[in-house]
């Protein structure tokens, strides 16, 4: 049906092109113009001529006009018969088109129907038939939810191998930009001018550290843990202690002021007992 509606089709288009180009020749008008423009010309250039070319050219004149006026009746029974031809072939086509289409729709009825009319044929059949039909139908169950099972594991492997390609490419970015800022560093090592452009990588920074120190990370949040666990005192005897030995100044001034303290205790204590053992022998 789809072969016949594209020849017809066809067919129509190529008639459509004939009277396209049947009417894009020139009409009896243009003649006429062509000839009235051409009577002008030889009026404006025979003016000096004798009479007897006159009569000539009237003649010659009166045959164009006798062949003009026969070319426009050909021409007009032309366009009539094509014309005529183009709207019985078109009346065909669309009467042809119409009994595709009538076809085409009771096809797809019968196609509608044919469950129910399969289910009719079943329950209506005999016990042995009811059977075989029974299986036919439900082998075409199952073709039909193999065929979306198949296309269903086809999109799911589809979808784990770019989870997967993602994954790798976000791996190969994160090994990178490690690199780059390990680069960076060491730029950064030889030039002192250049360590501000660390500070817009801390991501990969943090990344970098993490990898020459893979348990630096675990550490800190087993410390973190561990100082949450203790009492409020313990929190804050913790924090002075961090505040005094982060720095070597402090460390050195606990470490003076603990001698100064240990001095001063054991010279009073021996200047105490020195006193008291001169007042006992007096």
């Amino acid at each position: 049906m789809a072969a016949q509606t594209s020849h017809w089709t066809a067919q129509v288009t190529a008639l459509q092109c004939q009277v396209t180009e049947l009417s894009d020749r020139p009409t009896v008008a243009a003649y006429e113009q062509a000839l009235q423009a051409h009577q002008q010309v030889a009026g404006l250039t025979s003016v000096e001529a004798s009479y007897s070319t006159d009569k000539g050219l009237n003649a010659m004149i009166s045959d164009l006009q006798a062949q003009l006026v026969a070319q426009k009746q050909v021409h007009e029974s032309t366009v009539k018969q094509l014309e005529l031809a183009n709207a019985a072939t078109v009346s065909r086509h669309v009467s042809v088109i119409a009994q595709l289409e009538s076809a085409l729709d009771e096809a797809l009825d019968t196609r509608k129907d044919m469950p129910s009319s399969i289910l009719g044929d079943v329950l209506g059949s005999s016990s042995g038939d009811k059977d075989a039909k029974l299986v036919a139908i439900v082998r075409q169950q199952r073709d039909r939810a193999k065929d979306k099972l198949k296309h269903v594991e086809a999109e799911w492997h589809r979808a784990v191998a770019a989870a997967q390609a993602a994954s790798t490419r976000l791996r190969q970015l994160e090994v990178e930009n490690v690199d780059l800022v390990q680069k960076m560093r060491y730029v950064s090592s030889s030039s002192s001018n250049q360590r501000g452009d660390l500070e817009t990588g801390k991501h990969s920074s943090s990344l970098y550290e993490a990898r020459m120190n893979p348990f630096d990370q675990f550490k800190q949040m087993e410390s973190a843990a561990r100082v949450a666990q203790l009492n409020p005192l313990d929190k804050i005897m913790l924090v002075s202690a961090r505040l005094i030995l982060s720095h070597p100044f402090t460390r050195m001034g606990l470490l003076v002021y603990l001698v100064v303290l240990h001095s001063l205790v054991m010279g009073t204590l021996y200047l105490s007992m020195h006193l008291c053992n001169i007042s006992n022998h007096s």
